[in-house]
């Protein structure tokens, strides 16, 4: 005879959401669940730790993780040595979402929860070291593509733009997702994004389902270039690149100085 598993309470209004939530903890490796309802608002943030990143990339795939936004519940996955290492690094994202009073659920076998900082000083060191990074890195690109347009070098000025568009996605990556995807294009990658960060799409036109038109653009001057050639579209596109690194550039700051007044340290107790 089979054996039933204990039924999970869900702190959660969506019945249908509560229940395929459940059905995940039952079908895949999950270590930790934590439910946040932050002030002020209807949402609802959902984090669910898991123990494989094969896993965690099956789950994130579910059509029910993207119409869960729609229910105001964002959902995200994220698994473990992922979730250790960005917060030795100093990520926010896992600082807030692991927050030890927002769990809900542990799978049994765990001995020991994800480990977060308990203090603020402790966590604000590590955190000034990742937003350096951010501002930094930033700072060498911009100087960089500033040269290869004072010299007239536009399709190097755009390369080095498509990596600074890059470079903020990877932070929005973190910042949003918990994770980083590398393996992919920059089109995906923005698509991704789009979910958690509604406004992208103020600051790219869809060319298509699957690509950006200024992205685009901005490739083939690039590919243009590597041909012999230089691209004539520089002075037609060059205030939108700027506009849009601008945008991207705000939202990594807007969410860092979110994070700072949402981290609560406090400590709890699980059975």
């Amino acid at each position: 005879m089979m054996e039933t598993k204990q039924k999970i309470s869900i702190p959660l209004p969506h019945e249908v959401i509560r229940n395929q939530i459940s059905q995940a903890l039952h079908e895949f490796s999950v270590l930790q669940l934590h439910v946040l309802k932050p002030e002020n608002t209807s949402s609802i943030e959902v984090l669910i730790l898991m123990k494989d990143p094969k896993e965690a990339e099956t789950l994130r795939a579910r059509k029910w993780i993207a119409k869960a936004a729609a229910a105001q519940v964002s959902i995200h996955i994220a698994y473990h040595h992922k979730a250790e290492f960005q917060l030795k690094c100093g990520n926010p994202f896992y600082q807030y979402y692991a927050d030890p009073s927002a769990m809900v659920w542990m799978n049994e076998e765990v001995g020991v929860p994800l480990k977060t900082h308990p203090t603020k000083k402790a966590f604000k060191k590590k955190l000034n070291v990742f937003k350096e990074k951010f501002y930094h890195d930033h700072d060498l690109l911009m100087t960089e593509a500033n040269k290869f347009h004072a010299g007239q070098r536009y399709a190097a000025a755009f390369q080095n733009y498509l990596t600074l568009f890059e470079h903020h996605v990877e932070y929005l990556e973190n910042l949003y997702m918990g994770c980083n995807f590398f393996d992919r294009n920059l089109h995906t990658r923005l698509t991704q994004l789009i979910r958690y960060i509604p406004e992208i799409q103020k600051v790219f036109v869809m060319k298509n389902e699957h690509t950006f038109y200024l992205i685009s653009k901005m490739e083939e001057s690039v590919s243009e270039a590597e041909g012999g050639g230089e691209s004539d579209i520089y002075s037609e596109l060059s205030s939108a690149v700027k506009s849009a690194e601008a945008q991207l550039y705000k939202m990594v700051a807007d969410k860092f100085s979110q994070f700072t007044h949402v981290i609560r340290f406090k400590k709890s107790h699980h059975k």
